[in-house]
């Protein structure tokens, strides 16, 4: 048997899954724009250069290297203070990865 709802409740349970299902579109919009995964590549092409796996980068982070490969394949975003730890974790400079990101964004633009 389904609850009864009191008139008002349901459009505004229905304005707040809109909300929801609006800011996961748009989420996902930024985990597919060309700019993440110009980050996505930089971040990846750093860990290589460096020589670390997933796994190292990970331990030393103290996170689960699952977490390593999500980023990498944009299944997760970053925030910036997680950016800035996993370049130090990689020894390269976050300056430098946003710079290869502006330039390659640049790149395809032109």
């Amino acid at each position: 048997m389904m609850p009864r709802f009191e008139t008002g409740i349901k459009p505004a349970l229905v304005y707040l899954c809109c909300g929801v299902f609006s800011q996961l579109q748009h989420m996902l919009k930024g985990l597919r724009s060309n700019k993440h995964r110009a980050l996505r590549y930089a971040i990846t092409q750093a860990r290589e250069a460096a020589g670390l796996t997933q796994r190292v980068l990970a331990a030393r982070m103290s996170i689960n290297q699952s977490i390593i490969a999500k980023i990498e394949s944009g299944e997760r975003r970053l925030d910036v203070v997680e950016f800035l730890k996993l370049c130090e974790a990689i020894g390269v400079d976050a300056r430098e990865i946003i710079g290869r990101v502006m330039e390659r964004h640049e790149t395809k633009r032109s």
